[in-house]
């Protein structure tokens, strides 16, 4: 079985440093839930009501972190979330 990381995204009004996010995070949360990637975007893709299309989300940090294996049922079968 293959070990999960877990991704957190937020739309921000400023671009705060990955320092920032991260020492705001160690202040406030267990060191365990600290986000190991910290990923800037300026949009979230949405589905037709408005919500964020995760799995769209989880493709695009994979991509980016050059992670070949991606197998989410999900978006194979068009699911939104």
């Amino acid at each position: 079985m293959m070990a999960q990381e877990h991704l957190a995204a937020a739309n921000v009004c400023h671009h705060p440093k990955v320092e920032e996010i991260r020492s705001f995070c160690e202040n406030r949360i267990s060191h365990f839930k600290t986000p190991k990637y910290v990923r800037f975007v300026d949009s979230f893709s949405m589905t037709a009501t408005g919500k964020v299309q995760k799995f769209v989300l989880q493709r695009e940090c994979m991509i980016s972190l050059g992670i070949s294996e991606y197998s989410n049922d999900r978006s194979q079968a068009g699911a939104s979330g």
